[in-house]
């Protein structure tokens, strides 16, 4: 593929995207300094050891979240930049929102007093879960966080896996934490459950709001690379290319709460794709 899908991104990108999603780009495609993208992240954090500050894009609230924590953790993975110390410290402000047994919310009290997307003002999240913990514990192992509530939190997953997720969002970070505790003989029961699982999109050309098997499997060298047929990945290799829009961009499939959050999602989804796409090799 051309260079010019990047160029065609890159202009979009900094025509249109957040700093922190434009800092990730030059990181990941311009070789530009880590410390870049870890000051963008660190702009997002609240006294209280959390973030918010709609680093969570349909959550526009600047008090700190659960969610908004766990986006942080996951960009700075992006730029294959590890913080132990960061995510240590991020666990005591986890602690601090999540039940005795560890669960956890999407978002606090108080988070809707601002803009937010419908699903979120519907409810959703609102209860702690443990489902809702998977993702943020898996990005803590990542880091590799020394911290008791961790390791609190994560004997609290382990026992909860056999609970049955219908949600591909609560399966995309269970895969995460399995990978991250290096438990992947679990991996194949996980992806049947996946591929029966609401917000699950198979079928090409994408059309609908969804998680897509390139969310799952995003690289080549992903331990669940090898559970979604080769067919099936390129297929979704090839409608991914035919997604970017004429000015540079990718789209979303949802409804943002404002016109900046989703010109801010578009960035996301952007540099999303942009990775996924450097990772198969077709730019």
């Amino acid at each position: 593929m051309p260079s010019e899908v990047i160029q065609r991104a890159a202009r979009f990108l900094y025509a249109n995207a957040r700093l922190v999603d434009r800092a990730v780009f030059a990181v990941r495609f311009s070789r530009a300094e880590p410390e870049r993208l870890v000051r963008a992240v660190m702009a997002y954090r609240n006294t209280d050891g959390g973030f918010g500050n709609a680093l969570e894009a349909d959550l526009r609230t600047p008090a700190s979240q659960p969610l908004h924590t766990e986006v942080a953790l996951w960009l700075l993975c992006e730029g294959d930049i590890r913080q132990p110390q960061l995510a240590t410290e991020v666990c005591d402000y986890l602690a601090g929102v999540a039940t005795d047994s560890c669960e956890l919310p999407a978002f606090v009290e108080g988070a809707l007093d601002y803009p937010a997307a419908e699903h979120w003002r519907e409810g959703l999240g609102a209860e702690p879960s443990i489902e809702q913990a998977y993702s943020v514990v898996a990005a803590l192992h990542w880091h590799g966080a020394e911290h008791h509530w961790l390791t609190k939190a994560t004997k609290a997953c382990h026992e909860h896996l056999d609970a049955v997720a219908d949600d591909a969002h609560i399966l995309q970070g269970i895969g995460a934490f399995l990978i991250e505790t290096g438990h992947t003989e679990r991996l194949g029961e996980l992806t049947r459950s996946i591929k029966a699982s609401q917000y699950y999109v198979e079928e090409t050309p994408v059309s609908r709001y969804g998680l897509t098997p390139l969310r799952f499997a995003n690289s080549p060298d992903s331990p669940l690379r090898p559970f979604f047929a080769d067919d099936l990945i390129e297929a979704h290799l090839d409608d991914l290319v035919n997604r970017q829009q004429d000015d540079g961009g990718w789209p979303i499939t949802f409804t943002a709460p404002s016109e900046a959050a989703h010109l801010e999602w578009r960035g996301r989804w952007t540099v999303e794709a942009l990775l996924t796409l450097q990772a198969y090799g077709r730019v």
